[in-house]
């Protein structure tokens, strides 16, 4: 071997190793799958065997309106069969529910009234209470591909990026850390009665309970209005009557039963 080719054989080499570095520090040259994010998530939360133990959760957290001076509370009871109920009470604003029992999706607040949900506020609320969805994504979205993370993601951490697109309503981007695998933003757009509001939430200070990674803090900006939720307390498996996540009809001497479509202000449970 000639010392001309030994030399050029050290070039080529170290050309190979400067390109291996270049490609594993582009995001778009070392992207992962989709299965593989997802799978990781998993792991990061417990994994697949611990998040199937458990059977129901209870979860309370402290609420926030940030500028506002205002405070509330916040309750979510979920059980496997994709039932749950979400109660926020802030004072001077008063209670904003909603629920399933798996099958039938309502929500009542102090301006709508009590209704049934249809189109994409159901489909928004089949997905937020579907148990264990982290196990779910692929069938819970109509299509789950990864994308870049957006302008308003954290800036300073390596992120992973999936857009999430429900078979109706708008898509929303989630970002997981790329090392630790948790969630820590997720942006989209959120159907209401008042129309399509925009949104942004960032995760943090994440805890385990009972072999489930959770995140103890979360802040929400959506549309002008920002709100911080800190969790106070987490339970799993506790016993829960069935009767909690069914929709309770007024009486009919009192109002009218809910809408589909429309709100039955001053509907009562």
């Amino acid at each position: 071997m000639t010392m001309t080719h030994m030399t050029t054989k050290k070039i080529v080499l170290a050309a190979a190793a400067v390109a291996s570095a270049l490609l594993a520090s582009d995001p778009a040259a070392a992207a992962r799958g989709v299965n593989e994010i997802i799978a990781d998530h998993i792991t990061a939360l417990g994994g697949k065997a611990a998040l199937a133990r458990h059977k129901t959760l209870v979860v309370k957290r402290k609420i926030t309106i940030k500028g506002m001076g205002m405070e509330g509370l916040e309750e979510r009871y979920a059980a496997s069969g994709d039932r749950f109920l979400s109660m926020t009470s802030i004072p001077g604003i008063g209670t904003v529910k909603q629920g399933s029992d798996g099958k039938t999706f309502w929500s009542e607040d102090p301006i709508n009234g009590l209704r049934l949900l249809s189109g994409a506020e159901k489909a928004q609320a089949r997905i937020d209470g579907s148990w264990n969805a982290e196990l779910r994504l692929t069938e819970l979205y109509k299509s789950v591909a990864v994308v870049p993370a957006p302008e308003s993601a954290p800036k300073g951490v390596a992120l992973e990026c999936l857009e999430l697109t429900p078979g109706e309503g708008r898509p929303m981007t989630v970002c997981f850390d790329a090392s630790s695998h948790r969630r820590v933003f997720q942006a989209g757009r959120q159907t209401t009665p008042q129309g399509e509001i925009p949104f942004s939430a960032r995760f943090s200070d994440w805890k385990t309970f009972d072999g489930i990674s959770l995140p103890t803090f979360e802040e929400t900006t959506a549309g002008p209005t920002t709100i911080e939720a800190r969790v106070s307390e987490v339970k799993f498996g506790e016993k829960l009557d069935p009767g909690l996540f069914k929709l309770k009809r007024p009486a009919a001497s009192k109002a009218k039963a809910p809408a589909a479509s429309r709100g039955a202000p001053g509907a009562t449970p």
